[in-house]
């Protein structure tokens, strides 16, 4: 089996690797310690593998459910190179940070974000550290951007400079491009709502959703930072496979809990909205690009944008990194629509998060 042999071949390559300097303080803080006892198994297992006693096929064995999950993305995506950086997302996923190092790990990836750090000015809004962000006011003027933004400096890279909504690989480039209709399902703090924005223009549209109220204070101050209040367009709504369902959320920011259920110390209740309804509500004659980026939620969300795909065949770029099953389930899902999607991949930090599904339609 080919996919399973080219995954062996990553392990093996990586399995006796202890890198020192591969943990993201940005997004995790300070590296926990490694006990004693941890460090005296990994030295021994190393010694284990360096002398031929570690049994490879049974490591694939203990792994193989997960791992046959990125069976089918593997065997459809559209060159080499995404398949290479596959097979190293599932090494990261089942061997961890100190065994494999993504290409974003790199002295390049730091020294960018110190830059952007510098960038950035205390706002004055001592409210919005969320999540355990530190926001700031940010120009990205520099960066090439003619935008300002209340963010992180980690934000702004994945988003700007990594570029996670964006595919570019040889001759295949699947973004929003100027005069697009974008769906943004995962509005957040409108990062991403500002950064379509940009690249569609005046002539293009983007419409956002997001439900959670500290996450919308934050989105909708960004969007009038930067003057965009007719080119985005909010929807306060979660993104589901229908419009008729009722959430109830405690407002933590982006670490809200979202429940199909009454529960205890909720603060608030929200309608569904789908893509599809959406898209006859507002009378759309064109949408040419859907991103989605929900929490899990990424299936639900595409049952009830079908008729939508089917009759327009934006390009999609849809977050996968949420579970192993999604690594499965969403690419067999467009695949099943039977409108000759090719899928490309791509992954934008040096952990375990971000790895996105792109697909255009030929």
């Amino acid at each position: 089996m080919e996919f399973l042999a080219d995954y062996l071949k990553v392990v093996d390559k990586n399995i006796s690797n202890d890198h020192k300097d591969n943990w993201d303080h940005y997004r995790y803080g300070q590296e926990p310690a490694v006990s004693l006892k941890a460090k005296v198994i990994a030295s021994v297992n190393s010694l284990l593998y360096k002398k031929g006693f570690f049994n490879l096929h049974g490591f694939i064995a203990n792994n193989l459910d997960n791992a046959l999950k990125f069976k089918f993305l593997y065997e459809h995506l559209g060159n080499a190179e995404d398949k290479e950086l596959l097979l190293a997302v599932l090494a990261y996923h089942s061997l961890g940070y100190k065994r494999v190092r993504l290409p974003l790990s790199n002295p390049g990836y730091w020294s960018k974000l110190k830059e952007i750090e510098l960038l950035g000015t205390d706002p004055g809004v001592k409210d919005e550290s969320l999540a355990g962000y530190k926001i700031k006011e940010f120009d990205i003027t520099s960066l090439g951007y003619p935008l300002k933004l209340y963010y992180s400096a980690f934000g702004i890279m994945i988003d700007f400079i990594v570029k996670q909504y964006e595919y570019s690989q040889g001759p295949v480039h699947i973004k929003a491009e100027r005069g697009d209709v974008v769906i943004d399902a995962g509005g957040c703090w409108g990062d991403t709502a500002v950064y379509f924005a940009n690249e569609v223009g005046s002539e293009g549209k983007v419409y956002s959703f997001e439900f959670i109220p500290k996450n919308i204070h934050l989105f909708q101050k960004n969007v009038q930072l930067n003057r965009l209040e007719g080119q985005v367009e909010l929807l306060p709504n979660p993104v589901w496979k229908d419009s008729a369902t009722r959430l109830y959320y405690k407002d933590r920011g982006p670490g809200s809990s979202v429940k199909m259920e009454p529960f205890e110390g909720y603060d608030g209740t929200c309608m569904t909205l789908s893509i599809d309804d959406l898209v006859a509500q507002k009378g759309l004659q064109q949408l040419n690009f859907i991103k989605m980026d929900i929490e899990g939620a990424e299936t639900d969300a595409l049952k009830g944008a079908q008729e939508s795909i089917k009759k327009f065949k934006p390009k999609l770029a849809i977050a996968l990194y949420h579970s192993y099953e999604d690594f499965d389930r969403i690419p067999r899902m467009i695949n099943e629509m039977g409108l000759g999607y090719r899928f490309y991949f791509s992954h934008s930090t040096i952990y375990d998060e971000e790895s996105m599904l792109f697909a255009i339609a030929e």
